[in-house]
């Protein structure tokens, strides 16, 4: 068994080197019924199928999940835009008056407006996913029953 991008110097140790081995394998020694190989070739096969199939829902969510929080992020820029009337130099007064309101605010008044906030993020992420979720389901479906074929 070789181990790939390792140095064989540094496995000297465990080496060891019999003269006149037989060239056969060991397992070939013991006699294993076809079928009862065959079942847990097939059961290694689907175990590893179903591995691969939960890691690549993983990911796939982890990715849509990240991409709607971002549209959600860039929905705040264009409220902030909409609001500057599409000037950005009015864009960015609107956020300093946002900004220095915010931090001339009293410590309730910054917990009611950051709450307000999260709900407003809240929603508009919900509706969002809500929104795109059947196609996501149907192309992650599509994807994984393409990889079951042979």
């Amino acid at each position: 068994m070789s181990l790939p991008l390792s140095n064989p110097a540094r496995h000297r140790d465990a080496m060891v080197l019999v003269p006149d081995a037989p060239a056969e394998p060991v397992a070939a020694a013991l006699p294993v019924p076809d079928g009862a190989q065959t079942a847990v070739s097939h059961r290694h096969h689907r175990l590893r199928r179903r591995l691969a199939d939960a890691l690549y829902i993983f990911l796939m969510s982890t990715g849509w999940l990240g991409l709607n929080v971002l549209a959600v992020a860039g929905c705040a820029v264009v409220a902030f835009a909409m609001l500057g009337g599409g000037d950005w130099a009015a864009t960015f007064m609107q956020i300093d008056n946002l900004t220095s309101r915010y931090l001339e605010a009293d410590a309730g008044r910054r917990a009611v407006f950051q709450h307000h906030l999260v709900q407003v993020f809240s929603t508009v992420l919900l509706a969002l996913v809500v929104f795109r979720l059947p196609c996501f389901v149907k192309r992650v479906r599509r994807d994984l029953a393409e990889q079951d074929l042979p």
